[in-house]
């Protein structure tokens, strides 16, 4: 059952993630895009390089404290497991692209005054025998100076995120899309 909720959160844009900040404004300081853009390069490299415990390690503590306490485990158990399920079903994946666009990310806040940032993200993957485009938005916060990600087109994963984090309850975000390419 913890694999099943864990992987269903992470599925999608193969595995994306959160982040957000008290203090964020609703633009970046040039420090916090700087952050940001380095945390995102690790997280790319880590889904590139198929390093699942680095690509769950980016999940906002809170998240992954949750869904430990519901699993009535540590939360180094959560990671190690669905590290190695993630590895597993990724075996049948083959990654084409995987682009983050810090660029033209957008700084909001919540009603309570909670800053986050949505980050446009773009994955072409092969499983199946089928090319797939998944685009989506990436949220991102910063949780004890260290900015966080995770993917939030997924109901699921949304339903996750509003229980953690209930200042999210009246923000919408995107659904995003995905293609079949030829």
């Amino acid at each position: 059952m913890l694999i099943q909720v864990v992987l269903r959160w992470m599925s999608g844009v193969a595995l994306a993630m959160l982040a957000g900040s008290s203090v964020l404004a609703t633009e970046l300081s040039p420090l916090q895009r700087a952050a940001l853009e380095d945390r995102v390069a690790v997280f790319q490299d880590d889904l590139l390089t198929r390093n699942m415990r680095g690509v769950l390690e980016i999940v906002p503590r809170r998240i992954m404290q949750h869904i430990a306490q519901q699993a009535g485990v540590t939360v180094g158990q959560v990671l190690n497991s669905a590290a190695n399920q993630a590895e597993q079903l990724m075996g049948e994946v083959r990654i084409e692209g995987f682009d983050i666009d810090v660029a033209a990310a957008s700084a909001h806040q919540t009603p309570t005054g909670t800053g986050y940032v949505l980050l446009p993200t773009q994955l072409v993957m092969e499983t199946k025998g089928k090319r797939i485009q998944l685009t989506s938005d990436i949220l991102a916060i910063e949780e004890d100076s260290d900015w966080r990600l995770m993917r939030v087109s997924d109901l699921r994963q949304l339903e996750i995120l509003r229980l953690v984090y209930p200042e999210f309850s009246g923000v919408t975000f995107g659904r995003g899309t995905m293609q079949v390419l030829e």
